[in-house]
């Protein structure tokens, strides 16, 4: 079986260090995570809160940066969360 085609737009790079989100449709509000990697247009995050799901507006800091992102995709496994973000504006 081939391997499904690339389809995202920009190159992953690794990344490391703290994110912490803040999330008015969420509870906590605040979510604390860990930065897994990063591209020109988002970045993936681990973290706790598996009610942050798809399509929800966020304001992010991390060591690359802050602004306002949208909650791409999550998922959920064995007690551990992931999100995609894609970035909508950056300060």
């Amino acid at each position: 079986m081939k391997p499904p085609e690339e389809q995202r737009r920009h190159l992953r790079q690794p990344a490391e260090g703290r994110v912490t989100l803040w999330c008015a449709d969420c509870v906590p509000n605040k979510i604390d995570g860990r930065l897994t990697d990063t591209s020109e247009g988002g970045f993936r995050v681990a973290h706790t809160c598996a009610a942050l799901g798809a399509g929800q507006q966020v304001r992010y800091q991390h060591s690359g940066g802050e602004g306002i992102a949208c909650t791409v995709w999550t998922r959920i496994l064995a007690g551990s969360v992931e999100s995609g973000l894609r970035i909508i504006s950056a300060r």
